[in-house]
């Protein structure tokens, strides 16, 4: 049992990180790679939730931040998140679906917030808060 919810756990996971990887790489690689200034691509891979959340909340600065590596954390991130609360509600013992809904959710909230806050505060020790 623990070796089916873990192998769950683990394609869901890679399925969601490398989705969504490709997915802000190839929204930044499209102004990249037109020979459009790098200007353009920080601008419209600012616009994503997760960065903007961090860069808010943080007040971090977006000229010293490398943006393909916090592309690399929050695909990791959201995986994390995503496979978490999928493979916990799925195998929960509950069968009626409000119940589900509700742990799923709760669970969700709790996720997002933590593992960015924590993500957050890992890249104002690395030194990219505004002075």
């Amino acid at each position: 049992m623990i070796k089916e919810i873990l192998i769950y756990w683990f394609l869901i996971f890679l399925l969601i990180s490398i989705m969504y990887y490709i997915f802000l790489k190839r929204k930044y690689n499209v102004y990249v790679g037109k020979k459009k200034n790098k200007k353009e691509a920080k601008k419209l891979l600012l616009d994503t939730m997760e960065l903007s959340y961090l860069i808010s909340r943080f007040s971090l600065d977006v000229k010293k931040m490398n943006l393909l590596m916090c592309i690399r954390y929050i695909a990791l991130i959201n995986g994390i998140i995503i496979a978490t609360t999928t493979t916990l509600v799925y195998y929960l013992p509950f069968t009626k679906i409000f119940w589900q809904l509700a742990v799923g959710f709760v669970l969700l909230l709790g996720l997002i917030y933590s593992l960015y806050e924590i993500f957050g505060r890992l890249l104002v020790k690395r030194g990219w808060k505004k002075k």
